[in-house]
């Protein structure tokens, strides 16, 4: 009876260790905007990727960052106008520099609308030069889609997110795509996710596709805007930016679980202790349903 019971509560409590049981590899950038030297923005994974601030975007004030706590700033884009084309009604944004070829990459990022509008004018997340982007649609929703580039034309693949997850205005929202070229058939090889404070990581939206697969090439990576003119900028704050990959296996696309990781790194500490409080009653209950049978 008594292993019965430990069986049963065992599933219960591994859901309390995500971030001891699973880890990978660090960043290869982080922008968290906690220090910021005129437009120099420091990368906080310790790879010396400095990131720079473009146009109007700005050094959030502080306490703007996810947690709200002293010390935690973001990246204020709130000057922008959602999604519009030039610098004047565009804005700001954050620009990162290339990372070169990779078979495999994940970036996640926190965004917050301003709360005038919602995300939407294909306003830029994440722009890798005019090939792999994630934006805003009419609909508050978002979509990733690559591009063929410069001197061609055409979308090899779109990734419509099917939820309302990332609609959560004026929420912070975390927000993931994964790419992994390993995979020989394409199946699913392009995904992204969508959670918050309160929930999980999930994934919103995938798709598949034989014509990108293998190594990709990551130029200069924008965020929050299409390029240093400042066109379709992201009208809000973002926060905790970050870019993993792996240039010769499928590491660098992140599993979910993984990716929830990240999500409650950033989270306050009170829902931090809240989690694992949880966790500790549910230690405590396994304990004394053992004592009481024996």
């Amino acid at each position: 009876m008594k292993t019965k019971t430990l069986l049963c509560l065992l599933p219960l409590l591994t859901t309390f260790v995500p971030v001891v049981v699973r880890a990978q590899s660090g960043p290869l950038i982080r922008y968290d905007f906690a220090s910021v030297t005129g437009d120099l923005i420091e990368d906080v994974s310790g790879n010396n990727r400095s990131g720079s601030l473009i146009g109007t975007g700005v050094q959030g004030a502080d306490k703007t960052g996810v947690s709200g706590q002293t010390g935690d700033r973001a990246f204020n884009n709130t000057a922008s106008t959602m999604g519009y084309n030039t610098v004047p009604t565009g804005g700001g944004g954050v620009s990162a520099p290339s990372l070169g070829n990779l078979s495999s990459f994940t970036v996640t990022l926190w965004f917050k609308t301003d709360g005038k509008q919602p995300l939407k004018n294909s306003a830029r997340l994440f722009d890798a030069s005019n090939r792999f982007v994630l934006a805003g649609l009419a609909s508050g929703r978002v979509a990733l889609t690559y591009n063929l580039g410069s001197g061609n034309s055409g979308t090899l693949i779109d990734v419509t997110d099917t939820t309302t997850l990332a609609n959560q205005d004026p929420s912070w929202v975390f927000i993931a795509l994964t790419y992994d070229g390993t995979s020989t058939t394409g199946l699913d090889n392009v995904k992204i996710y969508a959670g918050s404070a309160s929930e999980s990581v999930k994934l919103i939206g995938s798709n598949s596709s034989v014509s990108i697969t293998g190594i990709q090439n990551l130029p200069t990576l924008y965020f929050g805007v299409n390029g240093p003119a400042g066109g379709r900028a992201f009208d809000g704050w973002l926060d905790d930016i970050r870019v993993y990959g792996n240039a010769s296996t499928g590491a660098g696309a992140l599993s979910i679980e993984a990716l929830d990781a990240v999500r409650l790194q950033s989270i306050p500490e009170s829902a931090m202790t809240a989690l694992f409080a949880g966790g500790a009653g549910l230690f405590a209950l396994v304990a004394w349903r053992y004592r009481a049978e024996k």
